[in-house]
């Protein structure tokens, strides 16, 4: 009983049962006055696993502790989904037993439209259910891909626009050419006003074009084009198709120039002076003398990244640019105006900080006005690092059979992405993790003596006696193995190439060190895993589920080799491949 004092203040309590409750369900009620509360309590060493795909639902019909699976369950699911036929929303219910696997794998006659899930299994007492939600997307099996252009990007005003669309529709994992169809187009301006709409039926191609002509009291700015199938039912893409802007040929150019160092540019360090030179020339020759320049200076982080080349570039191009970071415009540092001489030149120097580890970018934007007050801008970007140069290692493969050559290609290059020859030493090394505990007699355990009771005793560490120590941990961590070590210089092109060959099962790191003038060593590493179809332990160790694939691209047909690795042994995980 919770006491009510009657202060109509949140009041709890917490309840302990002495017995334990046996396998099953149960049902725990509360009541205040009127006011009842009831919740299910479920007993029990099962787990149920759910995915959804639109048009199937999974169960994984498991045990908690070692993820294995139950056959012969009792997996129900009932799914709630729209009717139209009597315009509400209905409850179906599909029945089936679990394979050896413990799977379960339901198909949804009616997925049409998002749904309500519920799922329960029972098997001898044990039971579990899991509540979720399906979503579909049927109207939209194969949605579109439209790459729309112009033949140039901007405009001026009486001029005519020409533009062309490429239309291709997808199911997940195939293109096809959605010849003959019929697609709806709206052209709007920058203000969202309608200038153009239309009809077009693609060609046997699925391309199809059109332009427009655009008048002098049509607005300036950015126009998009909108796209739909016929009827106008589903939106299929849309994209900025041009722009209108009224402009005048420059006279003169305006570029900002750093130092080189051997024809290339300068990499500067923290600490150091910055010289930059503006140069301002009209494009019909001579400079762009006693001209007035407004030079602003911003500063940005920067971290440098590397991405070795890899087979079908085009394909990762867009989802490497989500990584990219902006930081927009940065922090002004400086802000000058200065005057070119005769010879059209300026010239800047500011100071960089000589603290901390964090590296720069700056971006110098120069602003020359000339005697007829035309301006033209000019900008570069000049990068400020602390170690003079950056090293890449990049395995061929991750996953590779012992005594295997598996390739390691190690790229040298300056923060300007410049190639820099750098003479390093390489170091490869087997790692292992073990545990060393102390059972309750201050006793050692490690190695095949301490698998064999974690495998007796499935929840680690075993219970004790009482009036005895607990079980406590010495040490946990790798214990590293040197394999070899070998000094290897980078080409002119910053290039070089390893070839580790692991003697043993394992899991194997590549380590680098090398020189760098007036600061500490630059080091980096990579890793790898060396194993074969056998292998159940590799004296790796991660937090969670992990799955490590070989590479990240794959011709068809080729197969595809995956480790997966689990935080614990004598454990079963749910594999499964989507697209």
């Amino acid at each position: 009983t919770v006491e009510n004092k009657g202060d109509y203040k949140p009041v709890s309590e917490n309840l302990i049962l002495d017995q334990k409750l046996a396998i099953g369900a149960y049902v725990i009620e509360g009541k205040s006055g009127d006011n009842i509360s009831k919740e299910v309590i479920l007993v029990t060493n099962t787990a149920l696993l759910v995915k959804t795909s639109g048009k199937q639902v999974l169960a994984y019909f498991n045990n908690v502790i070692d993820g294995a699976p139950v056959a012969g369950a009792t997996i129900k699911l009932w799914y709630r989904y729209y009717n139209g036929t009597i315009g509400s929303y209905v409850w179906q219910q599909l029945s089936l037993q679990s394979n050896q696997d413990g799977i379960a794998v339901f198909s949804l006659p009616n997925s049409t439209s998002n749904q309500d899930i519920f799922i329960s299994a029972t098997s001898n007492g044990y039971q579990a259910f899991s509540l979720g939600y399906n979503y579909s997307n049927s109207y939209n099996n194969q949605p579109w891909r439209i790459y729309a252009f112009t033949d140039r990007p901007a405009y001026r005003p009486k001029e005519e626009a020409k533009w062309k669309f490429i239309a291709r529709r997808y199911n997940g994992s195939v293109y096809s050419t959605p010849a003959n169809e019929t697609v709806e187009f709206e052209v709007t301006d920058p203000k969202g006003a309608k200038v153009k709409e239309g009809k077009t039926k693609l060609n046997t191609f699925g391309s199809a074009w059109d332009s427009l002509t655009l008048t002098e009291t049509m607005t300036l700015g950015e126009y998009r084009i909108q796209f739909w199938d016929e009827g106008k039912h589903h939106g299929i893409g849309d994209a900025v198709l041009f722009r209108i802007e009224e402009y005048k040929l420059p006279e003169f150019k305006v570029s900002v120039k750093t130092p080189e160092e051997d024809g290339k540019k300068k990499a500067f360090r923290v600490g150091e002076k910055v010289e930059v030179n503006v140069q301002a020339d009209y494009y019909f020759g001579g400079a762009v003398a006693n001209a007035t320049v407004q030079v602003l200076v911003y500063q940005n982080p920067f971290y440098h990244y590397y991405r070795q080349p890899r087979d079908y570039s085009w394909y990762y191009e867009d989802f490497d640019s989500r990584y990219n970071y902006n930081y927009g415009n940065g922090q002004i540092i400086k802000q000058e105006t200065l005057k070119t001489d005769q010879e059209g030149k300026a010239k800047l120097v500011f100071e960089t900080p000589n603290y901390g580890a964090q590296d720069y970018e700056y971006r110098i934007e120069a602003r020359v006005t000339d005697s007829s007050r035309r301006e033209i801008i000019g900008s570069e970007k000049i990068r400020v690092t602390n170690q003079r140069y950056y090293v890449y290692l990049n395995p061929e493969r991750y996953l590779c059979r012992p005594e295997d050559n598996l390739k390691i290609k190690i790229k040298t290059i300056d923060a300007n992405d410049q190639a820099v020859p750098v003479e390093g030493n390489v170091k490869l090394v087997r790692d292992y993790w073990y545990d060393i505990w102390l059972d309750p007699n201050d006793k050692e355990v490690k190695g095949e003596e301490l698998e064999k009771i974690r495998r007796q005793f499935p929840q680690f560490p075993p219970p004790t006696e009482p009036g005895k120590k607990a079980w406590r941990l010495k040490f946990r961590g790798y214990e590293h193995e040197d394999i070899l070590t070998d000094k290897i210089t980078t080409s002119k092109d910053g290039e070089a190439e390893f070839n580790a060959k692991p003697p043993k099962v394992g899991y194997y790191r590549l380590e680098w060190a090398s020189k760098d003038k007036g600061r500490a060593p630059i080091t980096t590493q990579t890793t790898f895993w060396a194993l074969d179809n056998q292998t159940t332990e590799l004296g790796y160790r991660y937090n969670t589920v992990q799955i490590v694939l070989d590479k990240d691209t794959l011709r068809v047909g080729q197969k595809a080799s995956v480790m997966i690795t689990v935080p614990s042994n004598d454990r079963y995980v749910l594999f499964s491949t989507e697209a």
